[in-house]
């Protein structure tokens, strides 16, 4: 401990003797230091604990005083215990201090050791015999010596009494520091530097603060909210914010609310970090750095759109500021972007609902599944690592739209709205849908007429009537039926957007006889297998089933009709013959072009001879719907189409004549002689209008002869069916007795 330790060639007994004096000394010395130590310890400490706990010291205080701490602590061990145990203390200078209590055994003790440290052959001029007895005699003064006087007893035993005393002192400092929480909060704030704090009656708490830091927008209007925290004994009846900055420090008082249990300040453009702490009457908080941070801004943003599989659309961006974006059911929508700055967290909100979004930096992306994707406002919800988010979060919305269902066209060409039982009617059918058709299909529907209910009804009430004749509807027949035929399409054309289907439907097939409604649908399915599939109907066409007969004096009628017009169509035509002569009776000696007026009734015949021939095309349009009602409806079948070709031959024939040749002749003459200037050509142009008249007339009259001549052939036919439905009526009256008679006569 102590420096210059006792010389090994120091006599035995001097030498024990000086290293037991040194042994004391230090001792000693520790006692004297150990206490001084420990009570600068407790004193450091114990002003640490009272500036804290009345201050209430923010960190760099705290931590300016553990420094002091330390440093009056080293001090202390260094001034009063390590300063002394380094101190020189020499053989001789023991001795010499010794000298003061007996000054011959110390005079002794050091000529000894003068002495023992020579070598043989040391020129000093003593004898050696003289040596040996002053080496000797000191030795037997070291053994008599006493070293203990050289220390004051009494000091050291008080130096004792309160090193212990402090010692105690300091052990009631660790067990009040760790069974106490004030001690515990003492050790926590100086000796740790924690954030524990001091027991109060109510504790503040400034929201959106962690660890004594707060970060918020830089440049915005913020409010600072103090909140008092759960477990309170009291309430505080105001409470203010002391701030510091560069700019100097202010004190605010803050606003009240929710029962003395909020309170708020409001700060304006915050532009510069700054310190915060919350005090009131009872309560002093710890300081609060405030930091300022830029707000994350969307740098962009796209949003995709996944179309479902069946639609065999590939995914595609939707354009950015389009308002609301109408999405197909079962699309998926892909979220991608990227922020002015690394991100902590992205959700997409729609409501209550949340989509986490996958951050890397700044970057974000994420996809919601089809099933997920709901109609409705969108927000995009970015959040930095200071906790901040864009001053405007980005927004959109989105509607769902549905896939529409198949659109069909369909029609029955060359029937009526009258048909025979043996009917094969031809249709044909457009479908369209967005996507796809996966089928198509024909449903019918028939039941029975009101009228022909009304016979079955007399037949029930006499059963020898004519119900079960043939056009009769008997009792025991159906009285509805229904079914649908699938219309398989060319190889390769389902599934498509725009679909066709064409063929003809046997009446006869369907079950349906007559005196029956029979209904038509066209059905259509798309390929939706997410929300479908849509199911696409045509408008219904309804066909009455009547016996041959009716039809053919329908068609008949319908046939005596057409000759009428064609009949008026023929009268018009001569007038318009007749106006033509006069018009050039008149103007043949106008030399130049013709006078003003003659022009103008020129123009006027020209006019209605086009409009005669617009009126001609459809009683020709309504002659061929006839052939084809004949064939569709099979009327012909098995016997010599006599009808149809007399129609087509010598009705259609001349008025296609008429339409195609005759009649635009006649215009095209009427204009050129409107517009010609040369007496000669006029007249020559008003010959061959009159002469392009004349030959439709002639092929008028040729077609409405044979109208007139097929409509007696007809009333022929018609007359014949009739006698042999009569026929047919007789045998099946005649069979009828006699299974009645042959009945009764077995019954005998």
């Amino acid at each position: 401990m102590l420096t210059d330790p006792t010389s090994r060639d120091a006599p035995t007994s001097i030498a024990r003797q000086l290293r037991a004096a040194r042994g004391a000394l230090a001792r000693w010395i520790a006692v004297a230091g150990a206490w001084r130590v420990i009570a600068a310890a407790l004193a450091v400490a114990a002003l640490s604990l009272l500036l804290d706990w009345r201050f209430h010291l923010d960190l760099s205080q705290r931590a300016i005083m553990l420094v002091l701490m330390l440093a009056a602590f080293g001090y202390a061990l260094w001034r009063f215990l390590l300063k002394p145990m380094r101190r020189r203390l020499t053989d001789e200078g023991i001795c010499h201090e010794y000298a003061k209590h007996d000054p011959e055994a110390a005079e002794q003790m050091l000529a000894a050791l003068e002495f023992s440290k020579k070598r043989p052959g040391d020129e000093s001029g003593a004898s050696p015999g003289m040596v040996a007895e002053a080496i000797e005699a000191g030795g037997r003064a070291g053994e008599k010596a006493d070293f203990s006087v050289l220390l004051r007893a009494d000091l050291f035993r008080q130096n004792a009494v309160l090193l212990a005393v402090l010692g105690l002192l300091g052990v009631g400092a660790v067990v009040f520091c760790a069974a106490t929480k004030a001690g515990g909060t003492w050790l926590n704030r100086n000796l740790l530097l924690g954030r524990a704090e001091w027991p109060q009656p109510f504790f503040l708490d400034i929201e959106g603060a962690r660890d004594g830091r707060l970060t918020i927008p830089r440049g915005d209007d913020y409010t600072l909210v103090a909140r008092v925290r759960d477990g309170f004994r009291a309430l505080p009846e105001s409470v203010s914010a002391e701030i510091r900055s560069e700019e100097g420090g202010r004190e605010e008082s803050m606003d009240a609310g929710d029962g003395q249990r909020e309170f708020r300040l409001p700060l304006f453009a915050v532009g510069q970090p700054f310190e915060v702490r919350l005090t009131s009457d009872r309560y002093r908080g710890e300081w609060v750095q405030v930091n300022l941070a830029e707000r994350p801004e969307l740098v962009g943003i796209e949003l995709t759109g996944t179309p479902p599989e069946y639609t065999g659309e590939a995914q595609s961006p939707l354009g950015a500021g389009g308002g609301a974006y109408y999405l197909l059911a079962g699309t998926a929508l892909g979220v991608s972007g990227e922020a002015s700055k690394p991100l902590a967290s992205a959700d997409l909100v729609a409501g209550e609902r949340r989509f986490p979004l996958g951050i890397e930096g700044g970057r974000f992306t994420g996809e919601i599944a089809p099933e997920a994707v709901a109609a409705g406002h969108y927000t995009l919800e970015l959040v930095d690592a200071e906790g901040l988010s864009p001053r405007e979060p980005a927004r959109f919305a989105i509607r769902l739209r549905e896939d529409k269902r198949p659109k069909i066209k369909a029609e029955f060409a060359g029937v009526g709205s009258m048909i025979g039982p043996r009917a094969l009617l031809p249709y044909s059918a457009s479908i369209e849908d967005d996507y796809g058709v996966a089928s198509v299909a024909l449903k019918y529907e028939w039941r029975r007429d009101a009228a022909a209910a009304a016979v079955a009804i007399d037949a029930i009430a006499d059963p020898d009537g004519g119900a079960d004749a043939p056009g009769g509807a008997g009792a025991d027949a159906p009285e509805a039926g229904e079914g649908e035929v699938p219309l398989a399409l060319a190889e390769g054309a389902l599934p498509g957007r725009e679909v066709a289907v064409a063929g003809k439907a046997d009446v006869e097939s369907l079950g349906a006889g007559e005196g029956m409604r029979l209904q038509f649908q066209f059905h259509a399915a798309d390929n939706n297998d997410i929300s479908g599939p849509g199911e696409g109907e045509s408008s219904q066409m309804i066909f009455r089933i009547v016996p041959e007969s009716e039809l053919r004096a329908d068609l008949l009628r319908r046939e005596r009709e057409q000759r009428l017009l064609l009949e008026e169509l023929i009268k018009r035509q001569d007038l318009l013959l007749t106006d033509c002569q006069a018009v050039r009776a008149g103007t043949r000696d106008a030399p130049g072009d013709l006078p003003r007026d003659a022009r103008t009734e020129v123009a006027t015949l020209q006019k209605n001879q086009k409009l005669l021939a617009a009126d001609v095309a459809p009683v020709a349009e309504r002659i061929v719907r006839l052939l084809e009602e004949i064939a569709n409806n099979r009327l012909e079948e098995g016997v010599p189409a006599i009808q149809s070709e007399r129609l087509r031959e010598k009705v259609l024939a001349p008025l296609a004549e008429a339409l195609d040749i005759a009649l635009p002749a006649a215009a095209l003459a009427l204009d050129a002689a409107r517009r010609s200037a040369d007496p000669s050509e006029r007249d020559r142009d008003f010959a061959d209008a009159a002469n392009a008249q004349a030959a439709a007339i002639d092929a008028m009259r040729r077609a409405a002869s044979q109208l007139v001549e097929n409509e007696s052939f007809q009333q022929a036919v018609n007359l014949l069916y009739e006698i042999q439905k009569s026929q047919e009526e007789v045998n099946r009256m005649t069979d009828k007795e006699k299974e009645e008679r042959l009945k009764g006569v077995l019954e005998k």
